[in-house]
Formats: C-alpha cells, structure tokens, sequence
C-alpha cells in the first residue's frame, strides 16, 4: 500500500493526531509556512524532500532528506520551511497505547525527543535500507487501520514494536540493566497468554492459579500496565473486578 499525498481532510487530521491512539500520514507543502503545535502525541517524522527548521521547546533541529526527528507528547514545537517542496511521512502515537504495548522502558525511550546533539549523531541521514524499510511498516500499519481483518489488535501491536525496536537499533540506543521489571515481564507473560488463548474461558482466579498470583493483583497490574484487560469473555470483562473483590476476602 502507497500513501497518498496530503490524503486527508485537515480537520480530521488534526483530530485524529490528538485523539486516535496511532495516526499516519504523508504530507508534502508546497509554500514556505510557519506552524505552531503541540499534541498529548508523540510524533515520529521521517523527511522525504526538502528541508526545515524545527524548535522543540526552544532548541533548534534541522532535517532534510533520510532524517528522522522525533517530537515528545506535550512539547511545543514550531516549523519554518527552509527548502520546497517539504515532504515528510508522519507517524503519532498515544503515550497511553504505545506504553501499553510496550513494557520495555528502553524501547519507550524512542518515542522521546533527543537532544539536539544526538539527533544530529544518531537521527541525521539515516540508512536508506532502514528508511524505506521504516516507511513500508508504516505503510502496512496503515492500511491494517483501514481495513478490518481477524487479528487486526495484534498485527497493529506487532508493527508498532518493531518500529520501536528497529528505531532503538537506528538511534544506537543502549540497554540499561533495568529495561524492564519483573512485575512487568509477569504482566506480559500473563498478557502473551491470554493472546494465544484468547478463544477459551478465561477468568481471574484461573490466571491467579496458573501464575501463582492473587487475582486482584492481576487485575490491578494488568491495567496499570496495559489500561485495560483484553479478555476475549464479556462476562470477565465486566465483572473482574468483582472477582477479584470477593476473591480478595477469602485466603490466599
């Protein structure tokens, strides 16, 4: 799938970068205009054409073809064109959503803005292999948005953190000792197992059983981490937490 060029209606567009967990985009402008913004989003773009001069939060960043700048959720940002046309795809995501797919606090890091220093070591004429490797994700990841197919929630998911990771490798990011908890490996063992039984029965005290847990932890870690419990039985989802409730009153 190809993405079309300025292929939306502005104000949608600008609904959907502030309200839609993931928005993607390809925009190109032809005259030299100034824009302000801020948006609860992170915003990845990758330039196509042209070039520009970005202040985020006051510090300047300049990108032209093969950069990638990424801008963090709430942060003021001002763009004034340097050379047309200025053709970049963009890429935003919810803090919320990403983090929910992705426990890893090293690979959240990507959707962070760098300093201007490493953006100029590390985000600056990026491979073009991984550019267009990078553009045709996004481009995947589009169209499962359009389209509804079984299994749209974890194909999106899928995308989207291996984005993260192929960003991290491009951005030479480092792991630290402390990527990810050992609540949170817990949470996503939990999380990959619902996933795989997804058809079946499942319940809190079941989940509780199985990973030697207290069902109302479970449920509280569960949302805190993922914002919500993905369980494929209506009955669970609406009455977990009455579950965990009386289950938290007998022994344990």
């Amino acid at each position: 799938m190809e993405i079309k060029i300025n292929d939306y209606y502005e104000p949608d567009h600008f609904r959907a970068i502030c309200e839609d967990n993931y928005n993607i985009s390809r925009t190109c402008e032809y005259e030299k205009n100034e824009m302000h913004h801020i948006h609860n989003t992170s915003e990845i773009l990758l330039v196509e054409d042209g070039a520009a001069d970005y202040y985020i939060s006051g510090k300047k960043y300049h990108v032209e073809p093969y950069d990638i700048l990424v801008i963090g959720a709430m942060e003021h940002h001002l763009r004034r064109i340097d050379r047309l046309p200025f053709s970049r795809y963009g890429f935003t995501v919810k803090p919320t959503y990403y983090r929910s797919i992705i426990l890893d606090h090293d690979l959240q890091k990507v959707f962070g803005t760098p300093s201007p220093e490493v953006f100029v070591q590390n985000y600056k004429n990026v491979d073009r292999a991984v550019f267009g490797h990078l553009i045709d994700m996004l481009c995947y990841l589009k169209e499962e948005s359009e389209v509804h197919k079984p299994f749209r929630t974890q194909i999106q998911r899928t995308i989207i953190t291996q984005i993260a990771v192929l960003l991290f490798r491009t951005f030479r990011f480092k792991r630290s000792e402390s990527g990810i908890s050992s609540s949170n490996a817990r949470m996503l063992e939990i999380k990959e197992y619902i996933d795989v039984h997804f058809n079946e029965e499942l319940n809190l005290n079941m989940l509780g059983e199985k990973f030697f847990l207290h069902p109302s932890t479970i449920s509280k870690d569960f949302t805190k981490y993922w914002m919500f419990l993905p369980f494929n039985t209506v009955n669970l989802y609406m009455n977990g937490g009455k579950q965990a409730g009386e289950a938290e009153e007998s022994s344990w």
